[in-house]
């Protein structure tokens, strides 16, 4: 009965929108930022977004948790790939350490299924934690490697401005 409680209350505490005590523990306070927003390639749905900052007040200069649900199956290998290949399409031109962050997210990022979230916490200065449904699976220590790869998700230089002005509840000047 302890159980059924717990996970009950769990789901109530992300439908308002607290993050999870994991996240807690490497985002004080957090909270969701914005709202969840769902990416789509073609006509395929790929995963929700979320992101949780303390608060639910987001900066590149504070700690947050970005969370990623995933809608169907995606290699890892192929989520490691696009990530690299985002970041370089972002302007970062380094062949040698994007060769290296792609041979960690290598290691770190597993296949995904449908309902499986890999979430990555971003600790300014210093390193990029990820997590598999709440399990800790691998961290980058490189303070340019977590700036660069949630850019991916949180610039206003993304391809996409719209998921970015959603998931942090913010608007883009373009003048």
């Amino acid at each position: 009965m302890h159980k059924v409680v717990a996970i009950v209350a769990l789901l109530l505490i992300r439908q308002i929108g607290f993050a999870s005590p994991l996240l807690q523990q490497y985002v004080p306070d957090a909270r969701l930022s914005g709202e969840t927003t769902r990416y789509r390639y073609l006509f395929f749905d790929l995963y929700d977004a979320s992101l949780y900052a303390p608060n639910g007040q987001w900066s590149m200069g504070q700690p947050f948790a970005l969370s990623l649900t995933y809608l169907r199956h995606i290699k890892g290998e192929k989520i490691a790939e696009q990530a690299v290949a985002q970041i370089r399409n972002l302007g970062f031109d380094d062949e040698v350490r994007l060769a290296s962050w792609y041979s960690q997210l290598r290691k770190i990022i597993p296949d995904v299924g449908r309902n499986k979230t890999l979430t990555g916490v971003y600790l300014p200065g210093d390193k990029t934690v990820f997590l598999r449904d709440e399990k800790p699976i691998g961290i980058i220590r490189d303070a340019d490697f977590g700036r660069w790869f949630f850019s991916i998700w949180l610039s206003d230089k993304s391809p996409e401005p719209q998921p970015f002005r959603v998931l942090t509840g913010t608007q883009i000047s373009y003048q």
